[in-house]
């Protein structure tokens, strides 16, 4: 997800400091409107983000139903540790701060 924030930060930005823009002479109700548009762009971003996992999901699905083991998502996590060794309320807990970590950031 660190590509699609990089790539919706730009376009959240871009169109918040145009529609903030008073009204002038072309537009007398202002450029509020383009509020709209960054919203629809974000939103194809997120669209292609939720195909994109699941198509990966499917994919996985028929390794699983062919007898085949998928590919783990993460290869190697050397030098992260293992959170259900922490107990499942730390577990909760470090997943839970990532979250607001995420959508907060």
């Amino acid at each position: 997800m660190p590509a699609l924030r990089a790539a919706d930060r730009p376009l959240l930005q871009v169109t918040t400091k145009y529609a903030s823009e008073p009204p002038d002479h072309g537009h007398p109700f202002g450029h509020g409107r383009l509020d709209s548009l960054g919203a629809l762009g974000i939103s194809v971003l997120l669209t292609g983000a939720g195909a994109s996992i699941g198509w990966r999901a499917l994919q996985e699905t028929a390794q699983v139903l062919q007898g085949q083991t998928p590919a783990p998502l993460i290869q190697s996590m050397e030098g992260v540790p293992d959170l259900l060794s922490l107990g499942p309320n730390m577990a909760a807990a470090v997943a839970i701060g990532a979250c607001l970590t995420s959508v907060g950031a």
